[in-house]
């Protein structure tokens, strides 16, 4: 009998301990604070974010700083409800900084639509406000994961090829977005990417590989990637979002490392 007691005491602890983390888990996100002020206060949904944080949209428009996104968002809730649920499917701490992390997620608004986000945040002050986001209303797709990959192939023998405008004219779409967080440089256009990658012009730049780590389909059209660049003497991690463009080829809307 006594037996049977501790066990039951013990299961009750590993059961308390499991729910413990997985409430630590949720609270860590970078969607906690954003998701309580869309929720009750979207008035100040810009404490979210840093000053000139910015969102990229579907279409390739890009909206710049703290008022913008609070007028974009007072819109959204208006037109979308609140949320109901956040759920975080990865994310990733960026090893140059420490502070700064990639996520890919999802949440349901109250109207029924479900919504997909890709985020870049960074800590200030034990919170973590956003750098970087993108939403897109979420529809079930199938990929081929093979020729997402081969893309990555195409990426990386495009840029050890030295030839920076044929590289970004194969691999990006013309309106894309690129992102580099440690000079927080934000170039918008394919013609603004190929000034940012002139490095790979010289002869000496080799890049090994881009690998992977979590990739979630969007929609038909579009898909958020999370993953590590690497080099032979350096590595990083990346997030980029593929865009289908009308001749039926994968390229790159949004492009960000560290």
């Amino acid at each position: 009998m006594k037996a049977t007691v501790i066990i039951i005491i013990l299961l009750l602890m590993s059961v308390s301990v499991c729910t413990t983390f997985g409430y630590a888990n949720e609270k860590s996100s970078t969607g906690n604070m954003w998701s309580d002020l869309f929720n009750g206060k979207i008035q100040v949904i810009n404490q979210a974010y840093i000053e000139n944080a910015f969102l990229v949209l579907e279409n390739g428009n890009v909206i710049q700083g703290k008022p913008g996104i609070k007028t974009f968002y007072g819109k959204f809730r208006n037109e979308y409800g609140t949320i109901s649920e956040y759920t975080v499917f990865a994310d990733k701490n960026v090893n140059a900084a420490g502070k700064v992390k990639y996520e890919i997620g999802g949440f349901t608004s109250s109207s029924g639509k479900y919504f997909k986000h890709l985020v870049i945040s960074e800590e200030h002050d034990n919170e973590q406000l956003r750098l970087f986001e993108m939403i897109v209303e979420s529809s079930e797709a199938i990929i081929d994961s093979d020729i997402l990959e081969q893309r990555r192939i195409d990426w990386v023998n495009g840029a050890n090829s030295h030839n920076v405008e044929t590289f970004t004219e194969n691999l990006y779409t013309p309106n894309a977005v690129y992102y580099y967080q440690s000079g927080n440089d934000l170039r918008i256009g394919r013609h603004k990417v190929t000034d940012a990658y002139q490095y790979m012009a010289d002869p000496g730049f080799n890049i090994t590989k881009l690998e992977a780590i979590h990739v979630e389909p969007i929609n038909s059209k579009l898909v958020f990637e999370i993953g590590t660049w690497i080099m032979p003497d350096a590595k990083g991690e990346y997030v980029i979002v593929w865009q289908l463009c009308t001749d039926k080829v994968w390229r790159i809307l949004f492009d960000s490392n560290y």
